[in-house]
């Protein structure tokens, strides 16, 4: 592991990523013209880029690309290998990735790219991260939610290198895992298109319809993230690269906030965290910077709180416009070499530098002086001269004879090959395209599936014959144990699904319970790369491993770097549409044909948000938006996660054609039903598509994107 912390700054544009490495960041993130988390930023052309790697690594400078979102098959096979070939000769630092696909892809065809898992893959234990790291990740960008505890767990137990947001914008949704901007308007945040319904106001309401606020309110909308006052704990826990947010900023905020982080890093690193402590004159500028309704570190000791929310205002405001100007000249780097000239040898000249690297170079024969014998210094002057080059040959050992006649133009020569040398591009290895090869697993179980979250809702399945295999919601299983008793009674597949995010608190508990019961039921539903990671570590078979809505394989290269470790068992993503899933290998998949789709997982409780916490499990608030739309909000005590459904189900089990998809399974969720509703709409399904009788849907419903699509 490296000691130090890198500055890590956005930029959407060059001049921005200029003015970011002139004001004193290490390295700078920044999206290319596709596959970036925000397609709404100006982003940088090829030619952008080429400036931007000659800019940034003339000063001792790295750039990482974003390629953190999810990918579909046409752009993959048509554009990706394109695309990552010009950055990766051109020496991008590193690639951060969402996409397991992706991920998968660029390991194989450029090896020696350094890969970065994003907060996109929502990272949230030892797990996660041990399951990236053994899948050839370099680095992770840790959730959001994490506390410096679970950090530094990370840390100490994985080894890897960790990067964390440290400064601006919250999501107030597990990254990763939020539908809500592509359910409500097509803007989908797994595809950089984020249209923010988290920033709008809403009224909240109980079941029973009345309303607990009057007012619209911002009930979703985060303070602003800061990081300023906790950077020696930062660094304790093992935080390598702080992340500042905001490649949609301007250049001032960009700026401002980069210059005060680099003046703390540098007063950590040199005085040591004991004393550590911010000047006033330094808050008021990240302050001026700009914020939404003020700063939070909440989450850095905290699982939620509701001073972590401005539920007022959720606008962007922004005092001092201007620039900080600041002026990185190009930091040489530093090489070491050795000088030597003895009579009747090659002249030679060694240069190394800090990672090893070294070059050897010789000229002709050294002669012996017959008037003016060389001097040292003259020599060293030639060598040290470094002139436009990156490079700078300053610490120097010399062996020479005491009577040599050495011409200085040669020495200039070897100084001049060997600071090309290192200035030069590494050469690095890049394997042909490869199509991908033929690929399909069939499902080891098929037919309907349904999951239940309430008791009564595994009552009404009971009398549903069709059902062939039944998953218990964690909320079921994980409280109460007798649940998987009552459910093995109907003598159908069974399968326990695992909490859409695990955190530190619930891992043993979750462990003795996966263990108690693995050997008494079909398997385990799985929506996170941490989920993946503990069942390994628990030696679970991968035949009994299936796929969620969460785990995403969005195009038959992220299925196949998944099967290709053993996975057989995956889900077809949410915000593909039919003719797209039609371009998908289907035949190991899971289709939600009937469901509310939860369309945010968060660890800040809107319940404790509005009373005092009661720890009431499983009851429902209503957030009406301004078309009066009501978005259930179940709260998951058990482990402190708020879940915000649809408003309406997704209902797609009277398309014609749902049978050509070629499914290996078609799933009816059911998670705010009534036991009435859930025998109502499995009596429809039963009615519709297995006796294929003509009937009115009774309920309201949405296509959700079977239709549309996302962008």
């Amino acid at each position: 592991m490296k000691n130090g912390m890198e500055v890590l700054a956005p930029a959407g544009d060059l001049k921005i990523l200029k003015s970011a490495i002139n004001s004193g960041a290490d390295a700078v993130y920044f999206g290319g013209d596709l596959f970036g988390a925000r397609a709404s930023a100006k982003n940088f052309s090829k030619e952008d880029a080429k400036e931007a790697l000659t800019f940034a690594h003339n000063r001792n400078k790295k750039l990482y690309l974003t390629v953190n979102t999810l990918l579909k098959n046409t752009e993959i096979e048509r554009d990706l290998y394109d695309y990552m070939s010009f950055y990766y000769q051109s020496g991008i630092d590193g690639v951060i990735i969402q996409d397991f696909g992706v991920f998968h892809f660029l390991k194989y065809h450029f090896p020696q790219l350094e890969l970065h898992a994003s907060t996109q893959m929502n990272l949230s234990s030892v797990y996660g991260a041990s399951f990236l790291k053994e899948n050839g990740a370099k680095r992770i960008v840790t959730a959001r939610e994490l506390s410096l505890t679970e950090i530094q767990k990370i840390h100490k137990e994985v080894g890897i290198e960790i990067e964390a947001f440290v400064h601006g914008a919250l999501c107030v949704c597990y990254s990763g895992n939020c539908l809500m901007s592509s359910f409500i308007g097509g803007r989908s945040g797994n595809r950089g298109r984020c249209a923010q319904p988290c920033r709008l106001p809403y009224k909240l309401c109980n079941e029973n319809g009345a309303y607990l606020s009057q007012e619209n309110q911002f009930f979703l909308s985060p303070k602003d993230l800061w990081g300023i006052h906790d950077l020696n704990r930062l660094y304790d826990a093992g935080v390598y690269s702080l992340k500042i947010e905001g490649r949609l900023k301007n250049e001032a905020y960009v700026t401002n906030v980069v210059s005060v982080y680099r003046k703390y890093v540098d007063r950590l690193l040199e005085f040591g965290s004991e004393h550590y402590r911010v000047d006033e004159k330094d808050i008021k500028r990240l302050m001026d910077a700009g914020n939404r309704g003020g700063f939070t570190r909440y989450y850095f000791d905290y699982h939620n709180h509701k001073d972590m929310m401005d539920y007022e205002n959720s606008s962007f405001i922004q005092k001092n416009k201007e620039p900080f100007i600041g002026d990185a000249k190009a930091k040489k780097i530093p090489l070491s070499g050795e000088f030597i000239a003895r009579i009747g040898e090659p002249l030679c000249l060694n240069v190394w530098d800090e990672n090893g690297k070294t070059v050897e170079l010789k000229s002709s024969l050294v002669e012996e002086s017959k008037s003016r014998p060389t001097k040292q210094k003259d020599v060293y002057e030639k060598l040290s001269a470094s002139g436009d080059s990156s490079f700078e040959l300053k610490d120097i050992m010399f062996y020479m004879d005491e009577n040599v006649f050495v011409p200085l133009k040669y020495v200039k020569s070897l100084r001049r090959d060997a600071l090309a040398a290192f200035s030069s591009q590494e050469e690095k290895e890049i394997l042909p395209y490869k199509p991908m090869d033929d690929w399909d697993v069939s499902s080891e179980i098929s037919g309907i599936v349904v999951g239940v979250s309430k008791i009564e809702q595994l009552q009404a399945v009971a009398e549903a014959k069709f059902v062939e295999t039944l998953v218990l919601k964690d909320n079921l299983w994980l409280q109460d144990e007798t649940n998987i008793n009552s459910a093995l009674k109907q003598k159908k597949h069974l399968c326990l699904s695992l909490p859409v995010v695990i955190r530190d608190r619930e891992i043993v508990n979750l462990k003795e319970k996966i263990s108690n019961w693995k050997d008494k039921v079909l398997g385990f539903y799985v929506s996170s790369y941490d989920s993946l990671g503990l069942l390994e570590a628990l030696h679970i078979p991968k035949s009994k491993v299936f796929f969620d809505q969460r785990l995403y394989t969005f195009s038959n290269r992220s299925e196949k770097a998944f099967g290709d470790l053993g996975y057989k068992n995956f889900y077809a993503p949410l915000e593909l549409n039919e003719k797209e899933l039609r371009h998908r290998i289907n035949g190991s998949s899971e289709l939600l044909v009937y469901g509310y789709v939860p369309l945010m997982y968060m660890a800040n409780c809107v319940f404790q948000s509005t009373f005092p916490c009661k720890s009431k499990p499983e009851s429902v608030l209503y957030l009406e938006d301004r078309q009066k739309k009501r978005f259930p909000v179940v709260n998951q005590c058990y482990h402190c996660t708020n879940v915000i459904y649809n408003s309406v189900p997704t209902m797609i089990f009277d398309e014609e054609h749902l049978d050509d998809l070629g499914m290996g399974r078609l799933r009816l969720d059911f998670t705010v039903e009534s036991l009435e509703e859930t025998k109502q709409i499995l009596s429809q399904f039963s009615s519709i598509y297995l006796n294929q009788s003509p009937e009115e849907i009774s309920f309201d419903y949405t296509r959700g994107h079977f239709k549309r699509g996302v962008n």
